[in-house]
């Protein structure tokens, strides 16, 4: 990482700085005033910065989410899953509650620290940037069960069920994966920067070990870190029970057994391939190779126009436009595997993992244009 530094006037700056006596006293000029950027992003659509046009994309995925979060809350669809007669064993409970409790303490320490960085420097910080911004990406969760049921959390989670029925074209029309709202925080505004700033303490550390390695290098390096996080953590998560996946590609997954926690411990590989090798590369990367003055690739162009108080939200909203992109391409390449995925657990799925999806454990077969089959 490089420091920010102050340039100083280059030779033909001061050359022209220079007052030359020509006997004509030269027009007094006001100072050009930069655009105003909301005037920019709504009303100009010509030699608009980097930063204006990904605000721009940033706006309309942002009205999607709060169209697709506002029909849901108030749709009866706005209610807690039911958990079904099985019944939920002791340390699958624990693990859910201090996953929720820890969750929601960390977030809420993570929030203090930015409210105390902002007042301090007058500016969010880079990672709080990226991380509302990845919030406004939250809206594509459900996606992996699109096309083929094979993801649920486990029901007994703190949740008011999904808003996956009012994604426009949802196509699964059976069951649902109930949203865990404690653990969801957790994920976006506690495990979020932990990873960002993880990140950027291992390429540090590769960058003084290695001095010439270049870009390329430290890209494998993140991905293929952020690969194996994915596994060991998802990993644990499926031996505590948190959540399952129900159908899995028979050529591409991992099933490290039980461990003799009874969970559906079965890994689909896409997941930290998607998840980790690129999802989270690209969040990180962004992050991580900012310019001399802290800004990000999607920042582009912000010190060229008039942003006021609006700089922060032009901020998430060009960062927002990417990572929305992004998860896009995640799930339709989740999907195009899901369609592959043909194994089933051999165990009996517990009625907390079922949540009614077509398919899974007792209920009925998902309509062949669903499944695939």
């Amino acid at each position: 990482m490089t420091t920010t530094g102050v340039a100083g006037p280059s030779p033909a700056d001061s050359a022209t700085s220079q007052h030359t006596d020509t006997g004509v006293t030269p027009s007094p000029t006001a100072p050009a005033t930069p655009p105003d950027v909301w005037r920019l992003i709504f009303l100009a659509w010509s030699d608009a910065p980097r930063v204006v046009w990904l605000a721009r994309v940033g706006i309309l995925f942002g009205l999607l989410q709060a169209w697709i979060y506002l029909s849901w809350v108030f749709s009866a669809d706005f209610a807690p899953r039911a958990t079904g007669p099985d019944p939920l064993p002791t340390y699958v409970f624990w693990s859910i509650r201090g996953w929720e409790v820890f969750g929601i303490l960390g977030a809420a320490a993570f929030v203090g620290w930015m409210i105390r960085d902002f007042r301090r420097h007058g500016e969010l910080h880079a990672v709080g940037v990226t991380v509302f911004a990845v919030m406004l990406t939250a809206w594509q969760d459900p996606f992996v069960d699109y096309l083929v049921p094979m993801f649920s959390y486990n029901s007994h989670f703190l949740n008011m069920g999904t808003w996956a029925h009012h994604i426009p074209g949802w196509a699964t029309p059976i069951g649902a994966n109930p949203q865990p709202i404690a653990f969801w925080i957790a994920t976006y505004l506690l495990f979020e920067p932990v990873t960002c700033l993880g990140c950027v303490w291992l390429l540090n550390k590769i960058r003084r070990r290695f001095p010439s390695i270049n870009r390329f290098g430290l890209l494998l390096i993140l991905a293929a870190s952020l690969i194996v996080v994915d596994i060991v953590v998802e990993g644990v998560w499926l031996q505590q029970g948190l959540y399952a996946y129900m159908r899995v590609v028979p050529w591409f997954h991992l099933n490290p057994g039980t461990l003799g926690s009874g969970a559906l411990a079965t890994f689909p590989l896409q997941e930290a391939l998607l998840f980790g090798g690129l999802y989270m590369l690209i969040d990180a990367a962004i992050y991580y190779f900012r310019n001399d003055t802290g800004l990000m690739w999607t920042d582009k162009g912000i010190d060229t126009v008039n942003v006021g108080r609006s700089r922060a939200a032009v901020r998430i909203l060009a960062m927002s436009a990417v990572m929305n992109v992004v998860f896009l391409i995640f799930n339709v390449a989740f999907t195009w595997f899901n369609l592959q995925a043909s194994q089933t657990p051999e165990q009996p799925v517990p009625s907390y993992f079922t949540n009614g999806l077509c398919g899974v454990g007792d209920n009925p077969r998902c309509p062949p244009l669903i499944s695939g089959r």
